[in-house]
This record gives C-alpha cells, structure tokens and sequence, in this order.
C-alpha cells in the first residue's frame, strides 16, 4: 500500500497527491495519522472502503507499528507526540533505523559532508565537535562565518578566519573538498559547512547553529529573509525533533515501545560515538519506555541467517545502554548483514512483543507467510492539525537517491517515508532531497 503525503508525486506511477508540501511538518504528520487510521479501520478511503473491506486478510486492528527509516523516524515519533491520544490501543511500537533525531545531526553538524554541488560525500568529522549530549551536542561554533555570495554552504565554519568557503579540487576533479592539504581529516584550521533544511520560503539551519548566528552578531543588523530567525528554527523543530518528541508520544500512548536500529557503519553520520543512536535510545528510556538496539539474534536467525552467524550478530539487552558508545562493533549491526534482514527482524521482534510473544517461530516449523493484497488510500483532510507471520522486507534494493521510510504492524507494513539520506552499499546519495513520497506495505 503507498501513499503520498500532501503536494506529493510519483511520477512512475502518474500518482499525485492534493495539498501543499510543507516538508515533513503538520500536514504530512495529520496524513501520517490518517494513514495509520485507515489501518485500524477506523478510516475509509475515498470511496467510503475500510481497509477490511478490500482484503481477505484477518487485520490485527490492535498491532500497528512504524518503521522509520533515516529521517523517516522523526516522523513517526511526532504523529505518536501529537495524535497519540486517537492511536493509541492501535500504534504499539516504533523502530527508527540509523534516524538524526536531533538538529546538528539532520543538518549534519557535525559531519559527514556533501561535496555540493555533486551528490559525494566526503567521510569527514567536524573537528568541532567536542561532546555528547542528550538533547544538544556540543560544537564550537564561534568561528561561524556568512558569505551570501557562496553558492553552496554561504554558512560555513570559517578555519582561517578570511571570510570565505575554501576549498580545493579532489585529485579526480569529480568534485571539491574542504579538506585543502587532502590528509583525509578535517582540522579546526579547515573550513567545515554548515548545512540546512528546507522550508517553504527559507533555509532552516540547526536549533544551536541558529542560536549562535544570532549571539556571535554574524549577519549583523540584517537578519537575511531566506534564512530562519531562532524563532521560527524553534519552531521548525519542534515538530522535527524525535529526541524531543518522545516524552509526549508516551504520555499519550504509554505501551508504545521502540527499537533503535543502528549498523557499524551508518549511512550518513560519521561520528564514532554515534551520538544520534545514543541520543534516540536516551530518549526512549527518558520515558519510561521499553526500549532496545538491534532485534534480538534468534530474530535474525529467523529471517535466514544461520546459525554459524549468530556470533557475528549483536545481542543486546533490552533497555541497557552499550558499555562504550564508541566502540560500536560491539552492539550495532555488522557492515555485510543487508539493512533490510534487520529490519524486517526488528519489524517481526516488535510486533510479537505487541502480540504477547518472545520469540519468533522455531525454524522447523515456520508461521505461514500471509498473502499480500494492495489496498487503497486514505484521502488526507485539508483540516489544519493540532500543535505471526514475518512481513515483508521494507526496503528498495537499487533504490535511487534517498531512502525508504516506513511503519509495520504484524500483518502490515505502514511505511513512513523519510527525506533521503546516502544508503549505505547502495550509495545512492543526494542528501537530503525533499521527497513527499512514502510507502505503505500490506
């Protein structure tokens, strides 16, 4: 099942959606919501059908789940915030695979870098960066410098202090670098960009990015009309935000459960204390919520790994922090294990827990898969909002850049689609494209 969230397009699928765009905020969480109600049963599409109606599969109305993939977790984790109180005894849990669930981290703050205008990346951490913390990480932002007539990144951290973006050609010519002696580290004496996300009329950069432009004075008297002000980037995030949006998703739905998915390597973020994976699993547990890394390996071993592979596979506790955060070979998931085996296991582990099970089928004798059938989509009002067996695989092999986001539920899989990040292996990477696409797996 897909769906478009409003101003939305698939141009292979002549689809389009009603409404306007707005980039992941209320609109797009209101159609969220409705998708996810539609799934209980409690929406028809725009034909007057429930999605009982158009299939012969038993829907478990009572185990819905979400899966967000890269920035799709965010998403996820604000309907839960802000329409909880109608989703609950439907919604049960959530898994956000490799999400930047804090600002500095979508915008990347802290690293990698995209070499603009080319969609490389370059594996860089900002020099910078100088602490973990649970709802802010700690930068040095002092040397914040604006050069509106760069083309790219006219924000930027200034290294040498002479006002302008340097950077230098890589030693194929694909692309620039602001790694100028090419040693494959960026120092504090290199300039490091600072990237942001889009809005309907401006360019939204990181709360702590945006707080510090305006308290080092870099614009002046000029605040720039196309760059948002402190006030309007609080306000931008506060719907973005999972790590802040977690404590009210709970207090709205107290059974909601998560999963953190996270890979040796991530797709997109280069720190090696990974503190976007600390920082989502910090949250869950701020609220009191059940919370684990990674699905369980008889989970894993379920979706056809072997047993042989059960050392390799990491086995963490429920609701317990890694020993070193750094030291992330101890609890994310091996670099050759494909994203889409540990999701879906992720995806299976949860929804048993939802069904009051431990433990998936013993490998002699499986659950019968259940036979997929498409089903229509719930029309998204233009109200404005408020401040078993193992389902399939949710990810796009080959997929072009950006990732697929989504949801699931045993029986179903909503997907919650996500504004892309470089896929890791399949390197797909124009980050981060505003697709208004998102997928719906039954």
């Amino acid at each position: 099942m897909t769906f478009l969230f409003p101003g939305g397009e698939d141009v292979r699928n002549s689809a389009s959606s009603d409404g306007e765009y707005d980039y992941r905020g209320p609109n797009c969480i209101l159609a969220l919501r409705d998708v996810i109600l539609f799934a209980a049963g409690r929406l028809t599409d725009s034909q007057g059908r429930t999605i009982d109606g158009l299939t012969e599969i038993a829907i478990l109305h009572d185990n819905i789940g979400l899966i967000g993939v890269s920035n799709g977790g965010n998403i996820i984790v604000a309907a839960a915030a802000m329409y909880g109180d109608e989703l609950a005894g439907n919604l049960r849990y959530l898994v956000q695979w490799e999400t930047p669930v804090s600002s500095q981290i979508a915008t990347r703050d802290i690293g990698r870098v995209w070499l603009k205008p080319t969609p490389r990346q370059g594996d860089f951490v900002n020099p910078r960066y100088l602490a973990y913390g649970p709802l802010t990480l700690e930068v040095d932002y002092a040397s914040l410098a604006y050069d509106p007539g760069e083309p790219n990144y006219p924000i930027f951290l200034d290294g040498n202090a002479d006002g302008q973006y340097n950077t230098v050609p890589l030693p194929d010519g694909a692309a620039n670098t602001p790694d100028v002696n090419q040693d494959g580290v960026l120092t504090a004496q290199e300039d490091f960009p600072i990237d942001g996300y889009p809005d309907t009329t401006r360019t939204v950069y990181s709360r702590p990015a945006t707080q510090a432009l305006a308290a080092y004075g870099v614009f002046g008297a000029n605040w720039p009309s196309g760059i948002a002000t402190v006030e309007q980037a609080e306000t931008y995030w506060d719907l973005r935000e999972a790590v802040r949006l977690y404590e009210p998703a709970l207090t709205a739905i107290p059974d909601l459960e998560g999963m953190v998915l996270a890979s040796v390597e991530d797709h997109v973020q280069e720190a090696e204390d990974k503190p976007h994976i600390h920082q989502a699993f910090e949250g869950w547990q701020r609220a009191g919520a059940w919370v684990q890394i990674n699905p369980s390996p008889e989970y894993m071993i379920a979706t056809g790994m072997s047993e042989a592979d059960r050392a390799i596979l990491p086995d963490n506790a429920p609701n317990t922090s890694p020993a070193d955060w750094a030291a992330s070979a101890a609890y994310a998931m091996p670099e050759d294990v494909p994203d889409a085996k540990y999701q879906l296991a992720a995806v299976w582990q949860m929804a048993d827990r939802a069904q009051g099970g431990s433990a998936p089928p013993p490998a002699a004798a499986p659950a019968p898969r259940r036979p997929l059938t498409p089903t229509a989509v719930a029309e998204t009002p233009s109200t404005p909002p408020r401040p078993t067996a193992p389902p399939q695989p949710l990810t796009a092999p080959g997929r072009p850049a950006g990732c697929l986001g989504g949801a699931s539920m045993l029986g179903m899989a909503l997907a919650a689609g996500v504004t892309g990040y470089r896929t890791r292996r399949r390197r797909a990477s124009t980050p981060p494209p505003s697709a208004a696409r998102a997928k719906l797996q039954v």
